[in-house]
Order: structure tokens, then C-alpha cells, then sequence
């Protein structure tokens, strides 16, 4: 869906789809940007969930932004600097 979505709009050649557990996140080179949607809420325990975030915001070029989806009618903007401090 979100290819097909990436399609429609004409953003494939300047949009990269992973699918996969945050291992698989290359980070180099770094990204201008991450999404996350729909995740946070299957994953047990607070620490768990700062393990990703972390792992996510190291990929992250600095003052890239991580959009978090905690909920179908909630999207929020992470400063990822703030979660490895």
C-alpha cells in the first residue's frame, strides 16, 4: 500500500520503502528522514520501544525527523537528538 501510494504521488525516484525490523535499516548512508507507523503499540515494554527509537535515530541524519503513527487519528514529529540523550 504504501509503494503504490509512493507511485501514485511520483515520489519513487526520490523515496526508499524498507520492510523488515530496524536491523535491517542501512545507516549509511544516512536517511533525510523515517516513518513509523502502527508499530510502538505492538512492541512490549518502554524499553523495547526506546531500543527502536534509538536504533532508528542513529540512521537519521542530523535534525532529520522520525514520524511516529501511534494511532489511526494521531501522527507525531520526534526530535530523535532528544532520544539519544
Amino acid at each position: 500500500m504504501a509503494v503504490a501510494q509512493v507511485r501514485e504521488n511520483g515520489f519513487q525516484d526520490r523515496t526508499k520503502v524498507l520492510l523488515g525490523t530496524v536491523d535491517d535499516v542501512p545507516a549509511v548512508p544516512p536517511l533525510d528522514a523515517a516513518t513509523l507507523f502502527g508499530v510502538l503499540h505492538h512492541v512490549p515494554g518502554d524499553e523495547a520501544k526506546r531500543t527502536i527509537l534509538c536504533a532508528l535515530a542513529v540512521c537519521l541524519k542530523p535534525g532529520a525527523p522520525l514520524i511516529l503513527a501511534l494511532r489511526r487519528d494521531r501522527v507525531s514529529v520526534a526530535q530523535p537528538s532528544r532520544l539519544l540523550s
